[in-house]
């Protein structure tokens, strides 16, 4: 493939104005089903370049076919280069959309199904989730024995200090 393969994303419709009246009110435009979404996003999509790949790929093979064993003998690896050159097309196709979800500019999320967990996912799921809290709640005790030592020092010294100012008032004697 010679040109460059091009995505266009749609921006969010939170980011999409209609108009701003004078009044302050925005206007945005009307909601589309979901079905007319996905019918005008596979019509932006160009399949001119897939078309024109298989049509060459046609035309390679009956070259093939025509040319001679020694041509063919030639470079054995006419393959896998081509197989790497379309391997490296989607993974550059693979980085623009990273690139773009994390500028946050566009793409929504199509709503998808979870596949049903196997049983020891969901054992493994259960049992580090189990872990987890359990980390939490030893971390929250050692927090509530920290605070409570803290707490108990705090009226300890509050006691003797308020003890030996009642003690002091007591033995007090105005002349």
């Amino acid at each position: 493939m010679e040109g460059n393969l091009e995505i266009s994303l749609d921006k969010l419709p939170v980011k999409r104005l209609d108009a701003i009246e004078e009044n302050g009110l925005e206007r945005y435009p009307p909601e589309s089903s979901y079905d007319e979404k996905r019918v005008s996003l596979i019509r932006r999509i160009d399949f001119a370049w897939a078309v024109e790949e298989d049509e060459e790929k046609e035309r390679k093979k009956k070259q093939k076919k025509n040319s001679s064993k020694d041509a063919s003998a030639t470079w054995q690896w006419q393959s896998m280069v081509e197989n790497i050159q379309l391997a490296h097309q989607e993974l550059s196709v693979i980085i623009d959309l990273i690139n773009t979800l994390e500028a946050n500019d566009a793409v929504t999320v199509a709503g998808m199904t979870r596949p049903k967990p196997l049983p020891n996912e969901l054992m493994s799921d259960l049992a580090v989730s189990a872990a987890t809290k359990l980390q939490c709640y030893r971390h929250l005790g050692k927090y509530f024995k920290q605070s409570a030592n803290a707490l108990e020092q705090q009226i300890a010294r509050e006691a003797r200090f308020y003890g030996a100012l009642i003690r002091l008032q007591q033995n007090w004697k105005v002349k």
